[in-house]
C-alpha cells in the first residue's frame, strides 16, 4: 500500500512525482488542451481562508463507470456536498474543473452550463467561493491553508493533494485501487455525510 513515509526515503521518486504534478497536462491525455491561468493577487489573498476545497467533475462523463457510491451522477454528488457543507460554520472553496472552460467540444459547453446552475443555487452563501477559471493544483496547493480538507469524488486531486499532505475525502468507487490508503473513503451517502 501507498505510504508517503516509504517514498520520502527515495528523493528521486519524490522528484519524479513532483514533476508529473507540476505539469499534469503532459501526463494526463484529457488535460492536454487546458490553458491554465495565473492567479491574481486578490484571489491569492482570498484562498488562504478556506476549510474545505471541493473539486467538481465533468457532469457529462460516464457517471457510474466505477459503480454506485450513493449518487447517480456528478451533479447530484456536488449538490449534496455543498448542501451538507452549507450547514457547517466553515468556509468552502469550489475549484471548477479546468476543462469546463475549453471551447473545443459541446461537452465542455454543457459542463459550464450545468456548473452555472450550481453556482446560481449557492450564490447567496457568503462562506462559499467558486473559482471559475483553470488553475493548476501544483500552484494552488501553496495558496490554500495546509489544513484544508480536499473533497473529490474520483479525481486526480485525490493523489495530487494527498501527496502534498492534504487530508482528502473521496469515493470508494474510483479508478484508484482501494488498497492504497491515501484518502478517507465513502461507499454510500451515510458514510459520506459522516466524513463531511
Amino acid at each position: 500500500p501507498y505510504n508517503k513515509k516509504n517514498i520520502t526515503k527515495k528523493p528521486s521518486i519524490i522528484k519524479k512525482i513532483d514533476k508529473v504534478f507540476s505539469d499534469s497536462s503532459k501526463f494526463i491525455p484529457y488535460m492536454d488542451e487546458t490553458k491554465y491561468l495565473n492567479i491574481d493577487n486578490n484571489l491569492k489573498q482570498k484562498l488562504k481562508n478556506f476549510d474545505y476545497v471541493v473539486y467538481p467533475h465533468s457532469f457529462t462523463d460516464a457517471q457510474l463507470i466505477y459503480g454506485y457510491d450513493g449518487f447517480v451522477n456528478s451533479f447530484e454528488w456536488l449538490d449534496f456536498t455543498l448542501h451538507e457543507l452549507s450547514k457547517k460554520n466553515k468556509k468552502v472553496l469550489i475549484k471548477s474543473h479546468p476543462n469546463f472552460y475549453l471551447k473545443s467540444h459541446d461537452i465542455f459547453r454543457w459542463d459550464r452550463k450545468i456548473f452555472k446552475t450550481i453556482i446560481k443555487k449557492y450564490s447567496q452563501k457568503k462562506s462559499f467561493l467558486f473559482i471559475q477559471k483553470p488553475i493548476k493544483n501544483y500552484d494552488f496547493k501553496n495558496l490554500i491553508k495546509k489544513n484544508s480538507i480536499i473533497i473529490t469524488r474520483y479525481g486526480t486531486a485525490e493523489l495530487e493533494m494527498s501527496f502534498y499532505n492534504f487530508k482528502t475525502i473521496s469515493s470508494w468507487n474510483s479508478f484508484f485501487s482501494n488498497r492504497y490508503k491515501i484518502s478517507n473513503k465513502w461507499k454510500n451517502r451515510e458514510q459520506y455525510k459522516i466524513l463531511l
